[in-house]
């Protein structure tokens, strides 16, 4: 999300640190621990904490989440500066 230096993931498609240009990207994450569904509501709760101040929107929350057996994914719409970009999140359980 928001990383210790302003690099989080989500963070850098929407600065367009990543994906610059494109209307679609996706990004994967690896889940050390807990269940992917505390990480959806910890990503979400961020997003709309961010949005109270810092150019973010409750909008971009992550929807559309299915959680698998190893794995989840979600889709979020990131607004960028000038336009949209179409996130699609991906979690793999790696413990």
């Amino acid at each position: 999300m928001i990383g210790d230096n302003q690099n989080g993931g989500i963070e850098r498609f929407k600065k367009e640190q990543h994906g610059k240009k494109l209307n679609e990207c996706a990004i994967l994450g690896f889940v050390e621990d807990q269940e992917f569904v505390e990480w959806l509501s910890k990503i979400n709760n961020w997003i709309i904490e961010l949005s109270k101040s810092d150019g973010w929107d409750s909008d971009e929350q992550l929807i559309n989440f299915t959680s698998y057996n190893q794995w989840a994914d979600a889709f979020s719409r990131v607004k960028r500066q000038a336009d949209f970009l179409n996130l699609y999140h991906f979690w793999i359980n790696i413990n």
